[in-house]
């Protein structure tokens, strides 16, 4: 089976079971690597190389074969991969993406704000979105400015949430429920 990156701690696991193996080793300031998606063809991945130091938190690219890193770029988010080329990551209350070459790990360009009031974890940064497959944003929004919420917060504790279709001006398309 295909090896899986477990978040948290930096190991993997044989898909059919096994004793974790290291994957990434921490440097300098570095208390932790988190939330690791798999980039297209699934041996590179990326990965958040938290700190105390917020200056030295970063997206970084790991590949499964070599204990080699890239520093993709300074952020204190988690990230994620969308094709045709861009990461996706959190930033002050939004989501961004910035054009990203898989093959050279390097970002080009200016980040662009893709979604407004995205909640997050205060206490570690990690955004509350993901990116599907083909592309799909999902994100919890607080229409309300409440958008740190915290460890261990409820989402009932965070007001009535809406599920709905939104496009990219912002435009609310349909509301489900």
């Amino acid at each position: 089976g295909c090896p899986r990156a477990v978040p948290g701690d930096g190991s993997r696991v044989p898909a059919e079971g096994g004793k974790p193996e290291a994957v990434t080793t921490l440097d300098g300031s570095e208390t932790g690597h988190f939330w690791p998606p798999f980039l297209p063809a699934g041996r590179r991945y990326l990965y958040t190389a938290w700190s105390g130091q917020a200056a030295s938190r970063a997206i970084v690219a790991g590949t499964l074969d070599s204990k080699e890193k890239t520093r993709v770029m300074s952020a204190g988010s988690n990230a994620a991969y969308a094709d045709p080329g861009y990461v996706i990551f959190h930033r002050d209350s939004a989501v961004y993406a910035q054009a990203f070459d898989a093959g050279t790990l390097a970002v080009s360009g200016e980040p662009v704000r893709v979604a407004d009031e995205v909640t997050f974890d205060s206490a570690n940064g990690r955004g509350d979105f993901r990116v599907s497959q083909n592309g799909v944003l999902a994100y919890f929004y607080s229409a309300g400015g409440n958008t740190a919420a915290g460890p261990g917060v409820a989402t009932s504790d965070l007001g009535e949430w809406q599920l709905a279709w939104i496009d990219r001006t912002g435009q609310v398309l349909e509301t489900v429920g």
